[in-house]
């Protein structure tokens, strides 16, 4: 049998089918994954973003009623105060006037006490001048 001629140079394993395999493979994988990433993506995005502009449309609604709402209440709040410190001012006007009529009318009495007090201490002095006159011992003490 003849002997096989072993070929002197070994061939290569990087060969155009290596390349291949190695390389281009993963990258049009990558490119079309990557490709199918997007437009889905961005579909999802694109439907997310009108959800979040109706969502944000709705919430801005809510927050200019909620806004109206505080705003009239709190206006009602102002009247109902204003009216209430009215009230308060009326009823201090009131009162005020009740106490300086009382402070009028019980001066008025301590003037009429104070004259019936003289008075009674005259009429004493009157009775102890008459007894001490007849000579009969006072039983009036002072």
């Amino acid at each position: 049998m003849p002997r096989r001629r072993t070929p002197a140079h070994q061939p290569s394993i990087w060969n155009a089918g290596t390349v291949v395999n190695i390389f281009a493979i993963p990258i049009i994988t990558t490119i079309f994954l990557g490709g199918g990433a997007y437009f889905t993506f961005k579909a999802l995005l694109e439907q997310n973003t009108s959800a979040i502009k109706e969502e944000s449309a709705k919430r801005e609604e809510a927050f200019r009623t909620e806004t109206t709402k505080r705003e009239a209440a709190l206006k009602e709040e102002v009247v109902a105060r204003e009216a209430l410190r009215q009230a308060l001012m009326e009823n201090s006007k009131e009162t005020t006037k009740g106490i300086a009529s009382l402070a009028a009318h019980a001066l008025v009495q301590d003037e009429q006490i104070k004259n019936a007090t003289t008075e009674l201490k005259n009429v004493v002095n009157g009775l102890q001048n008459i007894e001490i006159a007849v000579g009969r011992p006072s039983r009036i003490k002072q």
